[in-house]
């Protein structure tokens, strides 16, 4: 099987000088982290005097120091320094999902020539480090299916399943949150004669704020405090209407809310915005806030379901899916992304148990 990787590059200045390249990057992230040039040399794979002398050249091509070293006290980075690392953070976070969809639709079109006998499961879902992962997990295998994932907002994977442009879709619904509310917004796409649900996770969203929480912001109302800047997901987003139903459930006007327009099409994007100084606040899932060590409050518990047509079950293609989601590997990888929990995952089992509402829905 032929697996496609795509990344993002970045030059600076005149490409000619040869700042290009993912090692600058590497190197602020560890010294982020560890405080030491020295700890930071294994994790980079380079010596001291390379990490050093790297760090030369790219401060005198940028005009300024981007990290300082202090005898005795270790590394910091300069405040240029920090702003670079979040610019890099925030072109991945925006770009890492359309570049994963692309490589998606590059493996299918290059293994088509192959005859390997993997069938191919399209999957239009909702952002999720879960399922990147288990994609991950099914693709490197010998055997199974193939996942050909496409990141898309939960309104529109739904649409795609309806319109056949997909065999299988992921959104995710807020527990806390009465069901007729989530049902207005999904109702259109949910078939219950036809379709299947399957339990996948469940995760946390929460507040991504700041680190040490600047601003002071404890719950959903304390987005309209004055000063307080926000970065919102795009519409049609399963997290956007997650907000949508808390901020008319606690009574706030979204046009009081500075930065209610300021878009992001994932988590971690919300989050190394976050991260960069550019808001102070934005809705995620816990997982990122953590990876871009930032505060995080709880707001909601998310049930994450794969949804299908009814005659897909039984193809060997789906049945593998499910024994992926419900095997060991899996469940262990989970159990290192805080917030998640997997222990129903692979559960099938009828829309009108999560939606009863659906009982009177003639589709």
């Amino acid at each position: 099987m032929i697996q496609v990787k795509l990344d993002c590059q970045w030059s600076i200045g005149n490409a000619s000088e040869g700042a290009t390249g993912q090692q600058i990057f590497s190197l602020l992230e560890a010294i982020h982290r560890t405080g030491s040039l020295n700890k930071a040399a294994p994790i980079i794979g380079l010596s001291y005097r390379h990490l050093w002398n790297l760090i030369g050249k790219w401060s005198e091509l940028l005009g300024q120091p981007v990290a300082v070293l202090e005898r005795g006290r270790g590394a910091r980075l300069t405040s240029f320094g920090e702003k670079l690392l979040w610019a890099d953070q925030k072109v991945r976070a925006r770009l890492g999902p359309q570049l994963e969809n692309l490589a998606s639709e590059l493996e299918l079109e290059l293994n088509d020539t192959l005859v390997d006998g993997r069938p191919v499961l399209r999957v239009h879902a909702s952002h999720d480090l879960a399922l990147a992962e288990l994609r991950e997990m099914l693709n490197q295998r010998v055997n199974g299916p193939r996942i050909e994932l496409q990141f898309r907002g939960s309104l529109d994977c739904l649409a795609s399943l309806a319109r056949s442009q997909c065999d299988v879709a992921g959104f995710h619904i807020p527990e806390s949150i009465g069901s007729k509310n989530v049902l207005l917004r999904y109702r259109k796409w949910l078939k219950p004669r036809s379709q299947k649900l399957v339990e996948f996770v469940t995760r946390q969203q929460g507040l991504i704020l700041a680190t040490g929480n600047p601003k002071k912001i404890y719950a959903i109302s304390d987005l309209a405090k004055q000063g307080v800047r926000f970065v919102n997901r795009q519409q049609g987003s399963g997290t956007r209407l997650l907000l949508d139903m808390l901020l008319d459930e606690a009574g706030v006007e979204k046009n009081k809310i500075q930065g209610i327009h300021h878009e992001e099409f994932t988590h971690a994007a919300v989050a190394a915005t976050v991260a960069s100084g550019k808001a102070d606040a934005g809705v995620g899932i816990e997982a990122v806030a953590r990876q871009f060590e930032l505060d995080f409050v709880p707001i909601a518990s998310e049930r994450y379901f794969l949804i299908t047509r009814q005659n897909r079950i039984h193809l060997p293609a789906f049945k593998g899916l499910i024994s992926a989601i419900q095997s060991s590997e899996f469940k262990n990888m989970i159990s290192g992304l805080p917030g998640y929990d997997a222990a129903h995952a692979g559960e099938i089992t009828p829309l009108t148990k999560v939606f009863p509402r659906l009982k009177t829905d003639p589709s």
